[in-house]
């Protein structure tokens, strides 16, 4: 699934508002760009001899089935175990990618991130949205970078953000009692006669999450209430811009992606570029501000200030610390700019990801009510203030997160490239087309590698014959003391939700310790159970993957339940 075929789903659309004289140069760019293509690809690449599906067309190959048909992640999980765990698959103009379960071809690409990149285009489009941070830099700029973050998303920082995850799950949890209280609506569509249950609500637990990690990523990243909480409605204007950011991100249109290949295309008029461009203009303010005011704290603190209870411990701060550190040369610091693309990629990557995550797990929570139970004794048997170890201390709570990550985990699949000729090693030899068996795959560079996370976490090798089923259990320690039954090359839990290596996600800690303080609070609070008229929630890619209910598709991802206070 080459990086322009992100787009295809909105091709038609985006034509529409085009002029035909803009149309025609756009797609004389797309027949020179397929005649490349089709001229590199002359030479017979080895992939050709892997097993794999059959080419469902010639433009597409198989990408509109990656996109398109079923869930995310399920298309290349019925190759997958069809055809054997390395296999090939059609990508865009008769261009030829790679899957792959195996665990020693997945740990040589994670262990040599830097030799694995990700695709240029979709790299670059995503830099021209969010800047040079830690998720489109490679190479020399991504260490750098990674070396400067390290400290920001230590133990100790995330420790210290616990109060902020708690007390504003608690402001949620205010909002969602003045619901039932009130009968305020909280979903965008009203509820049915039949969801209609005394002392419940009908609420859209996804943009309850929404909202709360928005207002929990402005006070831990900037020290600023972004009001995504708030009844009023307003947001800061900040918190307004970065969503613009995301929603273009978000959207990879063909427009966009063409750019990042012929600049020229940027003369074409384009709606989604404005609000980009009216986005930056908008952080760029703030940000400078939000800059000279974390430096003026810090000058502060160096004279002395008021001890630590007054030195700034949000993300920002203690990057700006880090980046002063005396054991680092001028060369390695990071410039303003990438200090705030540093903090447009935190608000990126760990808003709509966590958001969706806690999303499905409050819905297993509803359709797994044992496991619901079970939970709810053991938070309900801590205090009302538990601190960071005393939530990593907690084993179910521990283990529904895991489960969740394992099967709901925000991201189904990560392509990368080879950056120069490569021999892949593999576990399992895999038998070619031609009858010849090899023990390693030769791979060009820039040949597409499709990392299929979702089939991965589901792999029987690794979690057993119920791999497919929602089972916590499996993670408690009378059955983690038996181990996986193989090693998965990732950076938390055996599992490959936070990818692995050099580019694992820096925020994963972060993003494991604010799941369970916000699930410490609202299973305390509330109890969660499917809508009766139980409405046919699916999970659609959006780059990462959303709930959206069926025959609702025009309100966007939503995830409806039925919410009940507890005494």
């Amino acid at each position: 699934m080459s990086a322009a075929m992100l787009a295809l789903p909105g091709l038609g659309t985006h034509l529409a508002d085009l002029s035909g004289a803009h149309v025609v140069i756009a797609l004389l760019l797309v027949l020179l760009s397929s005649l490349y293509l089709l001229h590199r690809n002359q030479r017979r690449s080895a992939l050709s001899n892997l097993p794999g599906p059959p080419s469902a067309s010639w433009v597409l190959g198989n990408a509109g089935e990656m996109l398109l048909s079923g869930e995310p992640g399920t298309a290349a999980a019925r190759w997958l175990a069809e055809h054997g765990g390395t296999i090939s698959y059609a990508s865009l103009l008769g261009t030829r990618g790679l899957a792959t379960t195996d665990l020693v071809a997945l740990a040589h690409i994670t262990r040599n991130a830097y030799e694995f990149v990700k695709p240029r285009n979709a790299n670059a489009l995503l830099g021209s949205i969010l800047g040079d941070g830690i998720l489109t830099a490679e190479g020399s700029a991504h260490r750098r970078q990674r070396r400067v973050l390290n400290p920001a998303f230590g133990p100790g920082t995330v420790r210290a953000f616990v109060p902020a995850f708690l007390d504003t799950t608690r402001t949620l949890a205010r909002k969602w009692a003045g619901v039932l209280e009130n009968g305020t609506r909280a979903s965008y569509t009203l509820a049915k006669e039949e969801d209609k249950v005394p002392g419940a609500a009908k609420i859209d637990v996804l943009r309850g999450m929404n909202e709360l990690t928005l207002d929990v990523l402005g006070t831990t990243v900037f020290g600023v209430d972004f009001g995504a909480l708030a009844d009023n409605g307003t947001r800061h204007e900040l918190a307004q811009a970065y969503g613009d950011m995301a929603a273009a991100a978000y959207r990879l249109d063909p427009l966009a992606l063409a750019e990042t290949q012929w600049g020229v295309l940027k003369l074409i008029p384009s709606k989604r570029r404005r609000m980009v461009q009216r986005a930056h203009a908008t952080a760029a303010r703030h940000g400078a501000q939000l800059l000279s005011d974390a430096r003026a704290a810090l000058a502060a603190e160096s004279k002395g200030g008021d001890g630590d209870s007054a030195r700034r411990k949000d993300l920002l701060s203690l990057l700006l610390r880090a980046n002063t550190d005396a054991e680092l040369r001028a060369d390695q610091r990071l410039s303003d700019d990438e200090v705030l693309a540093q903090m447009t990629t935190f608000l990126f990557a760990g808003h709509e990801t966590t958001a969706g995550v806690l999303a499905f797990a409050l819905a297993r929570l509803a359709e797994h009510q044992g496991v619901q139970d079970k939970l709810f004794a053991e938070v309900e048997g801590v205090g009302d203030e538990p601190d960071h170890d005393t939530l990593n201390a907690l084993p179910y709570l521990d283990a529904f997160v895991r489960e969740v990550l394992r099967l709901d985990g925000p991201v189904t699949e990560i392509l990368r490239e080879p950056a120069r000729d490569v021999e892949l090693p593999l576990a399992s030899p895999v038998v070619g087309r031609d009858g010849r068996t090899m023990a390693s795959i030769h791979l060009r560079k820039g040949d597409e590698i499709y990392i299929p996370i979702y089939s991965v976490n589901r792999s029987e090798a690794v979690w057993g014959d119920d791999a497919k089923l929602f089972n916590p259990e499996r993670h408690v320690a009378a059955a983690a003391a038996k181990g996986p039954g193989a090693k998965v090359p990732g950076v938390w839990g055996n599992l490959l939700s936070f990818y692995g290596g050099a580019r694992n996600c820096v925020g994963y800690r972060f993003a494991v310790v604010e799941m369970k303080a916000i699930l410490f609070v609202l299973v305390r609070s509330f109890a969660f159970a499917p809508l009766p008229s139980r409405p046919r929630v699916r999970r659609d890619w959006m780059i990462v993957v959303r709930p959206v209910v069926e025959g609702e598709e025009g309100f966007g991802p939503q995830m409806p339940l039925l919410v009940t206070a507890r005494e």
